[in-house]
């Protein structure tokens, strides 16, 4: 979901779409950059296809910790194709990061303030320079795996009495990308979250500055914060309380995100039914982000590592932003386009995938994570039987909303509609 679908599809489509509408420029200003990118990452897929099929696929979770990514568990060569598909993902979202970065740096070379940029110009900015500043690291990171897979090298990584490596690193090198890439998933959910509210209630986003202010706040802590994931490695305790405390401190420009949201809900046009898709991620976002709160105590995520519950958090936070947010984005682009939108259909896709299945299946693994259920493990214990079958309908109500949203947008609908408005406007 993160490396094929959001990086590649969510996060450029919004550049290569919203930046030129905005800009009023015909092109981007490094177009055959822009195509490369492009072009890459249908390689990468490609390749990230042909490696799954291999006996037992990515075996090696989304993370590829070291040693279980390495030669000695992972024999085939899926992991290596993997990491070759995350080299050329890489170096496509680096060419089009550094396209919309140069675009809207010529932008405002042309007299254009960055004062007058939207909030998703803002996201898309923000996301660009994350991924230019932290993919290097992943890419060193991986590059070193593939050397440990393929050639035995082992003095970064390696593991034995006669190695002088430690697997922790690339935890570090991972997660220093990793954490900032939960921005890079989020960002542009917020400044397409607070677009549809001018839209719906057709004023300006409270408070402007600020949102532009806790956007740049939020994008430069995430730099700072990556060790929270790695708590239980045994870090010293003064490591742990400053980790702990620099990932407190990114809930205060999310929190001044949050309240100036909560004021556009109360002057917004209820016949609008996207305010019930706001509405939605605006409060699974914030039930996410308490979560994070009690996973930023070092004592507390001691606890619940490794469970359910980080599995829940992880979703209330990024999935259902990327999805809702991802959903508004395609209503805001077919209403600048046909200026039509079917919302009995959204009202109904909203409710199975934010009351029903969302929190059916989410909530749950919020439960029985407290309980200590574990995650990666094959089956539950018999104890969980009838929490996982609760969790298999929300998962199945999920399923069902996508199949809504692809009939209430599909091209067909909405291309004869607008050919309707065409003929209309034409008589």
């Amino acid at each position: 979901m993160v490396f094929l679908f959001i990086m590649p599809g969510v996060i450029s489509s919004m550049g290569n779409l919203h930046i030129p509408t905005i800009t009023n420029f015909l092109d981007f200003a490094t177009p055959r950059l822009n195509n490369l990118a492009f072009w890459l990452s249908v390689l990468a897929i490609q390749i990230f296809v042909v490696a799954i099929a291999f006996e037992g696929g990515v075996s090696a979770g989304w993370t590829l910790y070291f040693p279980l990514s390495g030669a000695d568990f992972s024999t085939s060569s899926a992991v290596s194709l993997a990491i070759l598909s995350l080299h050329f993902l890489g170096a496509s979202s680096e060419a089009g990061a550094i396209t919309f970065i140069s675009t809207l740096q010529l932008c405002r070379n042309s007299g254009i303030s960055s004062l007058n940029w939207d909030l998703i110009i803002w996201a898309v900015f923000l996301v660009s320079f994350l991924l230019v500043t932290t993919l290097p690291v992943l890419g060193a990171g991986i590059t070193v795996l593939f050397f440990e897979r393929q050639f035995g090298y082992s003095g970064l990584l390696g593991i034995g009495l006669d190695s002088a490596g430690d697997p922790v690193i690339f935890q570090h090198l991972f997660w220093f990308f990793g954490h900032p890439e939960v921005y890079v998933i989020v960002l542009p959910a917020f400044g397409i979250v607070s677009a549809s509210l001018e839209n719906i209630r057709l004023a300006p986003t409270p408070s402007y500055l600020g949102m532009v202010l806790a956007l740049f706040s939020i994008s430069f802590v995430g730099f700072f914060v990556w060790a929270h994931h790695m708590f239980t490695v045994g870090m010293a305790d003064v490591t742990r309380i400053y980790f702990s405390c620099a990932t407190l401190v990114i809930g205060v420009p999310t929190a001044v995100k949050i309240f100036a949201w909560s004021l556009a809900l109360t002057e917004i046009n209820f016949k609008d039914w996207t305010f019930v898709l706001v509405g939605t991620f605006i409060s699974c976002f914030v039930f996410g982000g308490f979560t994070g709160l009690i996973l930023a105590n070092a004592a507390l995520d001691l606890g619940f590592h490794d469970t359910y519950f980080v599995i829940g958090h992880f979703h209330y936070v990024l999935s259902i932003a990327a999805a809702i947010g991802f959903l508004l984005f395609i209503i805001l682009a077919i209403e600048a386009i046909t200026y039509y939108s079917r919302t009995y259909l959204l009202l109904v896709q909203i409710l199975i995938l934010g009351i029903a299945g969302v929190n059916c299946l989410f909530l749950i693994q919020h439960l029985i994570g407290l309980e200590g259920h574990p995650r990666r493990i094959f089956l539950s214990p018999e104890v969980y039987v009838g929490w996982a079958a609760l969790a298999n309908i929300g998962a199945w109500g999920i399923l069902s909303s996508l199949g809504i949203v692809v009939f209430a947008f599909s091209p067909g609908f909405v291309v004869d509609r607008y050919k309707i408005k065409s003929d209309s406007k034409a008589t």
